[in-house]
């Protein structure tokens, strides 16, 4: 996780207490759970809006309220160190709501997402277009049209450019859409074998390569990386699959991951997340079990934990993806810490436990978290909330 920059101030503590689940017969982790209150900020209440940490702010961006077809065109940033808002310049960009933001460099780039003005073309109410922000100017700069739109993708910036894939697309496609900042430009890269039956679930960096994970529809056989002669692989060996690529690569290398214990059940939460030592670790849930894989440079997986407990839940499921996505991130001290709406999920791979937690100050609160500071977490929004912003302070 990006550490803040400067200090960062106490917020007023609303509830220290922890209800904590694991496995049972595990020795109990003591985990220490503050949740404070964030200052009022100047934007109306909202959902599926931008919920980014940006190194020293965070930042919040368009969204909707009551109906996703009047989205907000504003937004604001919030300083940790000052618990101060301050608003956001005006964009120049149409309304938007279930949109991607990737922080690059020292800007954030804003794109694509849900608008109320049908386009007359094939991407219908995606948008096409985007702008990159930059805090220290509070200034915006439009960027050029990408060749499709999206909602709801996930982005990652690999090697000074942004990485964007999955989400929902009017064209079906899942290829990967890469954007040069430098060059305001835009390229694709398929996954091999063509872009029917894949869905990308999530993303992450590892050195100067992208990592992503996705499921494959088994009705399909297609071109794989290692696969036996023919270049194909039957159905019943198709289901979970990774890919590991560069953002200047020609084509996404398909490697399908065989002997996972949760891939083949109806409901499968999934994550991918980087640890500090620059390990690519893959997270799955099923309904009684979950397990943690390491990718290798190849694609490959290699099981690292086993949890018999179902009780850390990785942020993207199989069943409402791309929709009610969260955030996963390795924390020193801690491990991984997944987030959902109303609780937060730790679990230590080293030490082999998890803990689901949950407080009542942040059980009421019904928007996205978004990590910063190790073991610290920020959340702002949602609708029909008691609080619409809260710190979250995780002390092993």
């Amino acid at each position: 996780m990006r550490r803040v920059l400067g200090a960062v101030t106490a917020l007023p503590l609303l509830l220290a207490g922890v209800v904590s689940c694991g496995p049972a017969g595990e020795e109990p982790w003591d985990v220490e759970v503050a949740v404070g209150g964030l200052a009022p900020g100047p934007l109306e209440p909202r959902r599926d809006h931008s919920l980014v940490w940006t190194g020293a702010e965070v930042l919040v961006w368009g969204g909707h309220g009551a109906s996703q077809h009047a989205p907000f065109p504003d937004g604001a940033a919030y300083s940790p160190a000052a618990d101060t808002w301050r608003p956001v310049a005006a964009s120049g960009l149409e309304p938007r709501t279930r949109h991607s933001t990737v922080v690059v460099g020292e800007r954030v780039l804003i794109w694509g997402g849900f608008t109320p003005t049908h386009s007359g073309g094939p991407d219908a109410h995606l948008a096409r277009d985007g702008a990159l922000y930059d805090p220290g100017s509070d200034s915006w700069e439009p960027v050029a049209r990408a060749p499709e739109g999206r909602s709801l993708a996930r982005g990652v910036a690999v090697d000074g450019r942004v990485v964007l894939g999955g989400g929902f697309s009017q064209r079906g496609g899942s290829d990967f859409l890469v954007y040069s900042p430098e060059e305001d430009s835009w390229h694709t890269v398929p996954l091999a074998g063509g872009d029917e039956g894949f869905t990308v679930y999530d993303i992450a960096v590892l050195d100067d390569t992208a990592v992503a994970v996705g499921s494959f529809d088994a009705r399909r056989a297609v071109p794989v990386e290692g696969s036996a002669a023919g270049g194909s692989v039957a159905a019943e060996d198709s289901g979970t699959f990774v890919t590991v690529f560069g953002a200047d690569d020609a084509v996404a290398p398909v490697r399908l991951l065989s002997g996972l214990a949760e891939a083949g059940e109806a409901s499968v939460f999934t994550g991918l997340a980087v640890s500090p030592e620059g390990r690519a670790l893959l997270a799955l849930r099923g309904e009684e079990s979950a397990s943690l894989y390491e990718i290798g440079a190849g694609g490959r997986a290699k099981l690292v934990d086993r949890l018999d407990s179902a009780g850390f839940r990785p942020p993207v499921s199989s069943l409402t993806h791309p929709l009610l996505s969260g955030e996963m991130d390795f924390v020193d001290g801690l491990g991984l810490v997944a987030t959902a709406p109303g609780e937060v999920g730790l679990w230590d791979p080293e030490a082999g436990r998890s803990r689901r937690l949950q407080v009542e100050a942040l059980s009421g609160h019904c928007g996205p978290l978004v990590p910063a500071a190790d073991g610290v977490l920020f959340g702002w929004g949602g609708l029909g909330c008691g609080s619409a912003g809260i710190r979250v302070d995780i002390g092993a």
